[in-house]
């Protein structure tokens, strides 16, 4: 088995059948499908359970408990020697995919360029989200090239299974693939990037990183934020452990900007008082100053 796709499912109805039919376009029989139903409440299950005499396709039905320990049951459900993330209201290209799958020959990691789609499904390019095509680089490298300016998102990788069985996503918590993907792109010896874009992001309103948020999407923000502020504190190079600031601060202040509305001013001086704490560089000085002024002036 080559590639092994793994697809949480929580309260996705409106969007669940769109992704399994783009995914089972893929050609070959070198991949499975583990889709993990995370309790969901609507009729998700349902559509799941429709799928389940599909030779490449393993449904799991779990109590809910979030989308990393989601993850973390299909990861140990896997065969494949490779394994592909794929966010359940979200579709791919198959033909690009299968063409990735084909490139598949030892590399630690193979990421690819994507799409953004609107609630209706409409594409839109943003360069932001490509990769030279053909580049082979190691983790340290791809880290300081590439994340500075592009969020570390698990779905726009190809992970070799071996690379990642130590690593399990933090449970409990949102966000979590940022960190998650941090730390397996820094593990990675071989990287190559592909100009191939056969993920298609969807934004949509309801989802979590398109809806307003409150403070207890903010406290996970800030979870992952010193979670990946605590584990720079051990990397040596510069630019990386620089990476791991910004990936951590922009996620925190980005889900404090969305959550301005509901949040009370205490809650507000609590996110500032984290980020002050959290102060060691002239950069995060002046993106504390910079969100203490915005939260504030709404």
């Amino acid at each position: 088995m080559k590639l092994s796709i793994i697809i949480p499912v929580y309260n996705v109805e409106d969007f669940l059948q769109e992704c399994l039919d783009s995914v089972l376009c893929l050609e070959g029989e070198d991949w499975e499908v583990i889709a993990v139903d995370d309790g969901s409440t609507d009729s998700s299950s349902d559509i799941l359970d429709s799928y389940s005499g599909h030779q490449n396709v393993k449904i799991i039905h779990t109590p809910n408990g979030g989308s990393s320990a989601a993850r973390n049951r299909g990861m140990s459900e896997a065969s494949g020697e490779y394994v592909a993330f794929i966010d359940s209201d979200d579709t791919v290209d198959a033909g690009a995919l299968r063409s990735l799958i084909d490139l598949l020959d030892g590399q630690d990691v193979l990421a690819a360029s994507y799409m953004i789609q609107d609630g209706d499904g409409t594409l839109h390019e943003d360069r932001r989200h490509i990769l030279p095509d053909g580049l082979k680089c190691d983790g340290p490298v791809f880290i300081r090239k590439y994340l500075s300016r592009a969020s570390a998102v698990v779905w726009r990788s190809i992970w070799r299974r071996e690379l990642i069985a130590s690593i399990s996503f933090h449970e409990g918590v949102r966000f979590e693939d940022v960190e998650w993907s941090l730390m397996a792109y820094h593990y990675a010896s071989l990287i190559e990037c592909r100009d191939i874009p056969f993920y298609y992001y969807r934004l949509r309103n309801g989802s979590i990183m398109s809806s307003h948020a409150d403070f207890r999407t903010l406290s996970d923000a800030m979870t992952v934020c010193q979670s990946l502020l605590d584990s720079s504190k051990d990397v040596k190079d510069r630019g990386i452990r620089r990476v791991y600031e910004i990936q951590g601060l922009h996620g925190a202040i980005y889900t404090a900007l969305r959550s301005r509305k509901s949040l009370t001013k205490s809650q507000k001086r609590s996110f500032v008082t984290f980020l002050r704490k959290n102060r060691t560089t002239d950069f995060k000085y002046a993106i504390i100053r910079l969100a203490s002024i915005i939260l504030f002036s709404f």
